[in-house]
């Protein structure tokens, strides 16, 4: 019988090979495990937003504050203006910079217009189209409504010659109060529309399977019964403590 120089080495790198791979099986399933207890423990110290829910009173510099619902306090603002006053909201959203303190006790100061909102007496409010406007339901899919200025191009005679006519163009701006959806998860917002809904539904895909099999008129009719019944099947959390 032949024997082979390498069969004693390759033995040896068989069971090398099969106690490697035991051990990325096991660091594998370790950190699956880790991953979803790290899971448990971070949904348990998160609070599901209800009827009931306050948001924290402040101004929010960007949306990301909003989420973990942690704003700039109002004694963190530096004005002449008491925060513990009903009014300081309203004297300080008439201002065109605020000034806040930072951890470290510095002032940065901030345009108005450049701030994503605020919340007061734990309602929501954001600003949009520079405006600030209250948030009613808020949810995974967020509604409300703004002003927003459209300018009309139209043209007109305005001077009149019996021997020339010649068309000027005006340009009128006028106010038109306007629907709007904010999608919770990245804080965008949409027009509110069949074609917004569709695309912020389509993560629930029964949800959005049922909407679509509607036909095209309940769809219209229906939007806001669809988006109170995402919010319900997809709630939003917020930390605990804030």
């Amino acid at each position: 019988m032949i024997f082979s120089k390498n069969n004693g080495s390759n033995k040896l790198k068989n069971r090398q090979s099969v106690g490697y791979k035991s051990a990325i099986i096991l660091f594998i399933a370790f950190f699956s495990t880790t991953n979803l207890l790290l899971a448990q423990i971070d949904t348990s110290q998160m609070v599901k937003h209800s009827s009931n829910f306050k948001f924290n009173d402040g101004f929010f510099l960007n949306f990301e504050q909003v989420v973990r619902n942690n704003p700039i306090p109002k004694a963190a603002i530096a004005s002449e203006f008491d925060h513990r006053e009903l009014t300081f909201f309203e004297n300080v959203l008439k201002l065109e910079y605020i000034t806040i303190y930072d951890d470290m006790g510095f002032p940065k100061q901030f345009a108005l217009a450049s701030i994503w909102g605020y919340a007061r007496n734990g309602a929501l409010f954001i600003n949009w189209n520079g405006e600030f406007n209250r948030i009613p339901v808020v949810g995974a899919i967020c509604h409300f409504v703004a002003n927003k200025t459209v300018y009309d191009s139209r043209n007109y005679d305005r001077y009149y010659n019996p021997y020339s006519y010649t068309m000027r163009q005006q340009i009128t701006p006028t106010i038109e109060l306007r629907q709007y959806l904010l999608d919770f998860t990245a804080g965008t917002v949409y027009d509110y529309n069949q074609v917004s809904l569709e695309h912020l539904i389509m993560r629930d895909t029964e949800l959005y399977e049922e909407y679509k099999s509607l036909r095209v008129k309940k769809q219209r009719d229906l939007k806001f019964f669809y988006i109170r019944k995402f919010n319900e099947r997809n709630p939003i959390y917020f930390p605990k403590g804030n």
